[in-house]
């Protein structure tokens, strides 16, 4: 990945801005319904914008050696001291490390603290197709990709009722106050990042991990399983499974009553990872537990099964690019193609589930 960054042509796409401005146009022409419909707030989506826009410009300008030390070739400081010294857009906090000025241009090294503004009035082109609707869409698309991605957490299905009611009171006795996501029992939210969360949740979130009480998961991960009518003693079948969530999702349902779940992967590693994470997690109780999960190592599109299952799990190859919210590698090197060369490898992963599940299961 990083070899492949380095590349010269690479090195202009993430430093002039392309991959930002072609993931906003990609997804400004999309037809309406493709993208979120909730109207917003023009003046306070254009900051979104502005800060999606300045993600990686504030992670690159802080990682840049100062004048002097290791890292940069002789050459390299030889055209810095001609050009007057450290970078304008890069001033001393006092202990070494480079902070943006966000008054200062810094072409050279991130364009994109221009761009916000250009982005938005190209957004606002899409008026002349006459509806609003689309732009509100939009607008609201790109907002919400500039959030950070909360923390989600639920309790393990597998969890005893005396032990479930312990770990409700710990949960409502740590700050932030964790909220109920409604959609199912169980699932909570904290109104901070991974990256900011309080030590007791760092502590209280690994504790309980590794105790196989809860479930780190984030909530478009939870999705699929919660919308799937499992029961105890089905047979699901998990295309893609690692690295495993959802595996263990399901296995908590079906797995306790002579169920059963087949966790599929395509490379050998991901199996082997798989199947530690599982291990790991802590929700089998005794050794006869693992006789309800089996593992096969095939490409997803030529899975077979002596008989149907009732249900299927494909989390397909994707793009990625809802990971923007808590990857900032993920946009400036965004294009198109990274998507649109999956789309036949999904196509045929679901054609695959369809004819594994039988008469009346779901995929």
């Amino acid at each position: 990945y990083y070899s492949q960054q380095k590349a010269p042509e690479n090195v202009w796409y993430r430093r002039s801005g392309a991959g930002y401005r072609c993931f906003v146009e990609y997804y400004s022409q999309q037809p309406p319904g493709v993208i979120t419909p909730h109207l917003t707030d023009q003046d306070d989506t254009a900051s979104a914008i502005e800060k999606i826009a300045t993600i990686a410009f504030s992670a690159t300008t802080k990682r840049q050696p100062s004048e002097g030390k290791k890292g940069m070739s002789r050459a390299a400081k030889r055209r810095r001291k001609k050009k007057g010294g450290a970078h304008p857009a890069q001033i001393s906090n006092g202990d070494g490390e480079g902070q943006v000025d966000e008054t200062t241009p810094a072409k050279a090294e991130a364009p994109l603290s221009e761009m916000p503004r250009a982005i938005l009035d190209s957004l606002l082109i899409q008026a002349a197709m006459s509806n609003p609707r689309v732009r509100s869409e939009q607008l609201a698309f790109f907002q919400a990709m500039a959030r950070p991605l909360p923390t989600t957490f639920r309790i393990r299905a597998t969890v005893e009722p005396s032990r479930h009611e312990k770990i409700l009171r710990e949960v409502e006795a740590l700050e932030p106050q964790a909220t109920r996501i409604p959609i199912a029992p169980d699932l909570f939210q904290l109104p901070v990042a991974k990256s900011q969360l309080p030590q007791d949740w760092k502590e209280f979130l690994l504790e309980k991990s590794q105790s196989g009480d809860l479930s780190r998961q984030e909530l478009g991960s939870m999705l699929p399983v919660l919308v799937l009518p499992l029961k105890a003693g089905d047979c699901v079948v998990d295309m893609c499974a690692s690295p495993g969530s959802k595996t263990m999702q399901a296995l908590e349902v079906v797995g306790r009553s002579k169920g059963l779940v087949l966790a599929n992967d395509i490379l050998e590693s991901r199996v082997k990872a798989l199947q530690e994470a599982v291990e790991r997690s802590g929700i089998f109780l005794k050794e006869t537990d693992f006789d309800s999960i089996q593992y096969s190592q095939v490409d997803a599109t030529k899975l077979k099964l002596s008989k149907p299952c009732d249900a299927v799990i494909c989390d397909v190859p994707c793009s990625g690019d809802g990971t923007c919210r808590k990857d900032p590698h993920v946009l400036p090197m965004w294009k198109p193609q990274a998507g649109n060369s999956l789309h036949s490898t999904q196509l045929a992963i679901l054609k695959r589930s369809i004819e594994l599940v039988k008469v009346g299961g779901f995929v």
